[in-house]
């Protein structure tokens, strides 16, 4: 709820040659809040929406340059919108604010809304992607800090496609897919389900993926840290 001001008001209601009187009012304002665009369908369309446990944020992807200021990317991009103050935030952009020169998708959030994961060919959210295969990306909400997550635990980036992130409810846990044989022991295997530990920077490699497995199109993490694959 907007908080209510005083609003003064001064009345002058004559003057003398020695004498001004003078009467004093006051009535309440309530400021009318700025409601961001969130109209579908205006000059850009939204899917993939991910909230979190509360129902306080959503996450969303969305083509629309008008959610917020100074957006120009002209891709598609993940944005939080805040069912409490009523405010979108930009998530894929870099930790000094730099726009995303490709598209996201494949959106997740943390239980407490403070962090979000997704997929993404840009080569601007983050040092150590100049080869513009999807990654995955994890960005904190409060600190605007956006960190590339699909790297093994020397730091050294994915050169192979990586989708489908989810992310623990603590957002210690980042879990994710890739045909990388870079990121795995086994290089018989032609893709495999990863988990980032996102304090340490280890990379732990959960199911390794042959000929005939049926691989899924995402992942999911239980409130017990347990991942899986999903169609």
């Amino acid at each position: 709820m907007p908080r209510s001001s005083r609003l003064l008001l001064v009345t002058i209601l004559a003057i003398t040659s020695s004498t001004i009187v003078i009467t004093v009012t006051t009535t309440s304002v309530t400021p009318t809040p700025i409601q961001p665009d969130l109209d579908p369908g205006q000059t850009g369309d939204r899917w993939d929406t991910a909230i979190s446990a509360d129902g306080r944020y959503t996450a969303f992807i969305s083509d629309d340059a008008d959610l917020v200021l100074g957006d120009s990317s002209g891709v598609a991009e993940v944005f939080v919108y805040d069912n409490v103050l009523q405010t979108v935030t930009r998530a894929s952009v870099s930790t000094t604010g730099a726009q995303a020169d490709a598209d996201s998708s494949d959106l997740a959030i943390s239980a407490d809304g403070g962090t979000v994961v997704f997929s993404s060919r840009a080569t601007t959210l983050a040092s150590g992607n100049p080869n513009g295969v999807m990654q995955i990306f994890m960005h904190n909400m409060a600190t605007g800090a956006t960190t590339l997550i699909s790297s093994n635990s020397a730091g050294t980036p994915a050169a192979a496609s990586c989708w489908g992130a989810s992310i623990s409810a603590d957002g210690k846990y980042v879990a994710f897919l890739s045909d990388d044989p870079a990121l795995r022991a086994d290089q018989t295997a032609y893709s495999a389900l990863f988990e980032k530990n996102t304090q340490t920077g280890a990379l732990q490699t959960l199911v390794q993926f042959h000929q005939g497995d049926q691989l899924g199109q995402g992942t999911a993490i239980s409130a017990t840290d347990t991942v899986n694959t999903v169609a």
